[in-house]
């Protein structure tokens, strides 16, 4: 049998600082975007950051219209 017979939803690696874990938590949580969206945003990005800010033009080109990502105020409690 080949393959990951577990395979994650989450990044392969942790997160290393407290940002780097906002911005995926972010991205995540972010609307339209599940986590196969979230492993491919951050494979053509290169980073949670860079796909937050490339999000709504994806958004925009996909039709979607005043597309914002999640706020980072969002993120917590």
């Amino acid at each position: 049998m080949s393959g990951n017979m577990y395979p994650s939803n989450h990044p392969q690696i942790p997160p290393t600082t407290e940002e780097i874990a906002v911005s995926s938590l972010r991205l995540l949580r972010s609307k339209r975007v599940g986590p196969a969206t979230f492993r491919r945003l951050i494979r053509e990005h290169g980073s949670a950051a860079a796909a937050l800010a490339a999000l709504p033009e994806i958004a925009a080109a996909a039709g979607a219209t005043d597309y914002t990502p999640l706020p980072r105020t969002s993120c917590f409690i």
